[in-house]
Formats: structure tokens, sequence, C-alpha cells
């Protein structure tokens, strides 16, 4: 006898689904959606229009750690929703009845997808021959419809990648796939990309913290320059006074053969410059001009 179901998933449409025939394992919740977005993350608007408005049928994100894919297939993902099949993969789905019966769990978030699938995962071991069950019931969903299988990279068995790729390559036209790994994706990419059927965002897209092009570095916090106070002794003087006296002596030196009034000029520059007085040392009347008198 066959077991009953183990795992119900919530719909993503807020309707109550039947319980997910033929499936002995459970399926977290979790696995089907993208990551809720924390404040601050940055909107790749450029790149998600970039995703919008492609009609291709494979799309790849392909770029190492803390590039930002998740971020971006997310919120592609919330621009598509709700015809949109998230899969979050882990080391559990190289199994192939495990990795196939998420793919088909999160299709039936979107339309209840034939319990014949969910029995045939679980007697077949889902290897190449149920690609066309899976495809007929994809083609029998109402379209547009897209797949995203974010962490792709965790899925290394071999009978996984050979049915992913020929389930992929399978998907009726109206239906898109996006893939998004660390490394390469299971995907035929030099014949796709010379029938120009696919779309690959690369770390050279992705590592821009913004739009504008800044570079994929960290942040680092810019701490306001404080004005100094007159330093009460050498001891006390900032480290930057050797640099500001520097500044000092210099401009000392070119008001030699300037009149008084364009020493004084200066010295309020430099002081202005480096936010001080003149260091200790260094006074009004060394910013004199030999033979002139100090104003």
């Amino acid at each position: 006898m066959k077991p009953e179901v183990t795992v119900s998933l919530p719909a993503s449409s807020g309707e109550r689904h039947s319980p997910l025939p033929g499936l002995s394992f459970s399926l977290p919740a979790s696995k089907f959606s993208p990551p809720a977005e924390r404040p601050g993350v940055v909107t790749r608007a450029a790149l998600v229009d970039r995703l919008a408005a492609t009609d291709v049928s494979f799309i790849t994100v392909v770029a190492p750690p803390g590039y930002g894919k998740t971020t971006l297939l997310a919120q592609w993902a919330g621009r598509l929703a709700p015809r949109v099949a998230w899969v979050s993969c882990d080391d559990a789905d190289n199994d192939p009845v495990v990795l196939f019966s998420a793919l088909a769990a999160a299709l039936d978030r979107i339309e209840p997808v034939d319990p014949a699938i969910f029995w045939a995962l679980a007697s077949s071991g889902a290897g190449i021959t149920v690609v066309p069950r899976l495809v007929s019931a994809i083609a029998a969903m109402q379209p547009p419809l897209t797949l995203v299988l974010d962490h792709a990279e965790a899925v290394t068995n071999k009978q996984c990648l050979n049915t992913l790729t020929e389930l992929a390559l399978r998907l009726p036209q109206d239906c898109q796939i996006a893939l998004a790994s660390r490394s390469s994706v299971p995907l035929p990419t030099a014949r796709l990309r010379a029938q120009g059927q696919i779309l690959e965002i690369t770390a050279a897209d992705t590592r821009s913290l913004s739009d504008s092009g800044s570079s994929h570095m960290p942040v680092r916090d810019v701490v306001p320059c404080r004005r100094a106070s007159h330093p009460s002794s050498p001891s006390d003087s900032p480290p930057r006074t050797n640099t500001a006296a520097a500044a000092y002596e210099a401009a000392r030196v070119c008001t030699r053969t300037r009149t008084t009034s364009t020493g004084t000029s200066a010295m309020r520059s430099a002081e202005m410059m480096f936010g001080h007085p003149s260091p200790s040392g260094l006074t009004r009347s060394a910013m004199v001009a030999p033979g002139s008198r100090a104003a």
C-alpha cells in the first residue's frame, strides 16, 4: 500500500491545496519562498528590469558568495508573482526523488499538479523517465510560468543534474527557468548562447552595490572630521599637527615675495583647510614676509 501524505504545503496565493500524495519525507515551506528582504538591501532596479524584459527561456545568475544572487532573483520574483515556482536547493536535493518532488511541489503552489506525478516520482526514482510527465504537467498550466532554482550549486549528483538538464531543455516555450549558482549550471550554455536562448548574469553584472556602478567592496563607516581644540601643550597636539605645520611652513616660504596681506590670507586658508589654529611654535608673525610688519 502506498504511503499517505506526510507533508502539506501552504499555497502562495492563500488557497489551501490538498496534501501532496506519495511523499514519505518532509519538505519545509521555507524551501518554496525567497528569503524576506532585509532592511537596507539595495534594490537592483536595472538588473531586475533586464530580467523582466527578457523573453528567453533560460536565465542563469552565476557569481561568488555575497554578490546578491538570491536578492536579485527574489526582487525579480516579487515583480512576477504569483506565477513563480521557487525552490531553494540544499544538500538533500542530491536525491532525485527529493529534488523533483520539490519541483513538483513548487508548481503545485501555483496550480494543482496531477497527483500521479508524485506517485511516479516515488515509484520510479525520479529518473529521466519522469521528465515527460513533469513537462506535460507544466504544459497544462496557465502561462506565464517561471521556475527558479536558487543555490543550484548544492546539487552535485550526476543523475539529478542530467535529469534537471533534460527537464529544462524540454520546457514549453512560454515557460522560463532561472538558476542561481556559485559555479557552473547544468545547462549547455554554449549551445543556448549561440541560439540566443539564454540570459547570463555574471559577477561583472552583480558586483556593484548599486546600479550606479560602485565596485563590490565593503562599505566602510565614514567618521566625520571634528574641529580640534587648540592644544595646551606640544604633547596634546593631535596626530595631524605635523602635516599642518608643513603646510604652514610652505605658506610662509611662499609669502617671502608677497605682501603682508597675502601672507595673512595664506595663513587663514591653511587654518580653514586643517580645521584648527596654527600649531604650537608657528605664529601669525611667522607668516609675514621678512621686512614686513605684522598686521
